[in-house]
């Protein structure tokens, strides 16, 4: 990642290391790998439980899930959901956001949200 002065005021992708931009689809295995990129995508086509890896201590950051599919989903063990729910009928934008606390210990804050039926097309 190059370093640049503060007095910068332009920020490009070339700028970024792939995790604050790359868009990946959720492999089978479930797992979101907090360093592999920012927007996660997934249809769920069974009941889904997710996992995270590659968190470093010390991290704050969002991730924004973008899934779908009528199945039930669960976040890790330990999320907090802060508002809204699953709903399996329609694209559901969920962000998460790791929080180092001052125990050196990640938390994670969840909200759900969708969009309306006319959002969609529908």
């Amino acid at each position: 990642m190059k370093h640049k002065q503060i007095t910068e005021v332009s920020i490009d992708d070339e700028d970024l290391d792939v995790e604050f931009y790359r868009r990946i689809v959720i492999k089978p295995d479930n797992v979101i790998e907090w360093d592999a990129g920012a927007i996660f995508t997934k249809t769920l086509t069974a009941n889904t439980t997710l996992s995270f890896s590659n968190l470093t201590h010390a991290q704050n950051k969002v991730v924004t899930l973008l899934i779908t599919g009528d199945y039930a989903l669960a976040l890790p063990d330990g999320v907090r959901i802060i508002s809204g729910e699953y709903k399996g009928s329609v694209m559901n934008y969920i962000q998460i956001h790791c929080v180092n606390n001052t125990m050196h210990r990640e938390e994670y804050w969840a909200t759900f949200s969708q969009a309306t039926l006319t959002d969609q097309g529908v």
